[in-house]
């Protein structure tokens, strides 16, 4: 299959139509944290090279998702942030957003529970540390 293309929207579109043809089965897509490389590329440059830049990125391979539509099965992606007018979940069909759905919330990351119990000395050492620093009052309970 030779890309005649230079959009990586396009290319990964491809890649999902010639693997379900080629296997003759829907493709599995899993992406972890898609978009942490793009909210840190944003990190300090502002709106505008948002709106300029990631948005069109976002759009493209949001469309390269809803193009492969009838090639693409199951598709788990974690990490997605909501940028203003480019949702992942009004651009493609039968998603779910299983975000804040506690019958998930084990299935990547932490709980509130493991949160708790894993990070509780470190998040007091932490607070210790930035009350003396910042010169802040102590709580009293």
């Amino acid at each position: 299959m030779p890309i005649t293309t230079d959009n990586p929207g396009a290319m990964f579109g491809k890649l999902i139509k010639f693997i379900s043809k080629d296997k003759g089965k829907k493709v599995a897509i899993l992406i972890d944290e898609y978009d942490a490389p793009l909210t840190n590329a944003i990190a300090g440059k502002g709106l505008i090279f948002a709106e300029n830049t990631i948005q069109p990125m976002l759009k493209q391979f949001y469309s390269a998702l809803k193009v492969a539509e009838k090639f693409r099965g199951f598709t788990f992606i974690t990490g997605v942030t909501k940028y203003a007018q480019t949702s992942l979940f009004s651009e493609l069909n039968n998603l779910k957003d299983l975000t804040l759905n506690p019958n998930y919330s084990d299935i990547c990351g932490f709980n509130e529970r493991e949160f708790d119990s894993l990070f509780k000395e470190h998040m007091k050492n932490t607070l210790a540390k930035l009350i003396e620093r910042e010169k802040l009052p102590q709580e009293t309970n």
